[in-house]
């Protein structure tokens, strides 16, 4: 199941990090988008 959310914040790196982090997975640039960042959880099967 894919779960999306998209939040404007001033510092997107640390947000990323931290939510990463709760959700025990981990933060990576988001290609597309200038400062945009996308977190993943560790159990997703691509």
């Amino acid at each position: 199941m894919i779960h999306h959310i998209s939040i404007g914040v001033h510092e997107p790196v640390r947000v990323t990090r931290v939510l990463a982090e709760l959700w025990n997975g981990f933060a990576m640039p988001f290609p597309i988008a200038e400062d945009a960042w996308d977190c993943y959880e560790r159990r997703c099967q691509w």
